[in-house]
């Protein structure tokens, strides 16, 4: 219960963080509206599919007043129904990246993860959802001036560190799954639904214990509220190759950020025994409670984590 609360102001703060970066005050609307217009599908609103074959609904989801006010204003026709909790399909929301750090500006675009468990549902209803959500994102992008892309996971295939894939981000591999688990747990803002497991379990803690935790969770009946992705402990030297080829790739596009993330790769491989990972750090300052930038903005432990190697080499 501690932990959990302490992940909830870690969290709120990153959320207030990143609505602070916002240049327009619209987009703190539109960002409480999105979870919405993901979860509802009306002809009224932006990415409706014409068809019965169309997942919906997301896990604990309330909207926000501020979120409320927007759509009423931007599409009045729409239908404000509670959700049928019976069976919703998204079962977290969360954005990724540098929202809500001090790398955020407005030319930054805004990652999505949608996890949910697909095999649930038929593959005409997953497509038109991947539609919609496209769809949701041409809007946005015409009349917010906002690029947005939505991420849309299986649960049990993100545990396989196998991840949603787009037409310039391939995130194939074990290696380049496993560093982009670790980006999420570093970067991520829980928007809606429910918050990794991964969170609550102490910091340091091997594949075998967190099976371990999750086993106790599951037997005690808390588990309701806490997504599975599976536990980040480790990765083979070896593996980091394809990391280091994608990080030159994408450094054609932005070539800062990909230089201290490779250099990041090098103070993970030639680092000390044990979980190297900056969402470790993180994890490990949130449950002791400390929130300052210093702590938890994974830039600043990004940056500092490569000078402090780099000088020591």
């Amino acid at each position: 219960t501690t932990l959990r609360a302490r992940f909830d102001r870690y969290n709120a703060e990153r959320l207030s963080r990143l609505y602070s970066s916002f240049a327009d005050p619209r987009l703190i609307d539109l960002f409480e509206a999105l979870p919405f217009l993901i979860a509802n599908n009306q002809p009224s609103l932006p990415g409706y599919i014409p068809s019965d074959e169309i997942v919906s609904g997301m896990y604990g989801y309330v909207p926000t007043g501020r979120g409320l006010a927007f759509i009423r204003n931007k599409f009045p026709q729409t239908q404000i129904a509670q959700q049928d909790k019976k069976d919703v399909f998204i079962q977290m929301f969360a954005l990724m990246g540098s929202g809500g750090t001090i790398a955020f500006n407005e030319q930054s675009d805004l990652d999505f993860w949608v996890c949910a468990n697909e095999s649930k549902y038929s593959e005409e209803a997953i497509s038109n959802f991947r539609k919609k959500c496209h769809a949701i994102a041409e809007w946005v992008d015409e009349n917010f001036n906002l690029e947005i892309h939505f991420f849309l996971n299986d649960i049990e295939k993100v545990k396989q560190n196998v991840f949603d894939e787009d037409e310039d981000e391939a995130f194939t591999g074990s290696a380049l799954g496993v560093l982009l688990k670790e980006e999420f747990f570093r970067s991520s803002i829980v928007v809606a639904g429910k918050v990794p497991f991964w969170w609550v379990v102490p910091a340091d803690t091997t594949d075998a214990a967190y099976a371990q935790w999750l086993t106790l969770a599951n037997d005690a009946g808390i588990m309701d509220s806490f997504i599975d992705l599976g536990n980040l402990y480790s990765i083979a030297k070896e593996e980091f190759l394809g990391s280091a080829i994608f990080q030159i790739l994408k450094s054609l596009g932005n070539p800062y950020k990909s230089i201290i993330k490779l250099g990041l790769l090098e103070r993970y491989i030639r680092g000390s025994a044990g979980n190297p990972f900056i969402s470790n750090i993180i994890k490990k300052n949130v449950h002791a409670g400390k929130y300052d930038l210093d702590s938890v903005d994974s830039y600043v432990i990004m940056f500092n984590e490569v000078y402090n190697y780099y000088s020591s080499v």
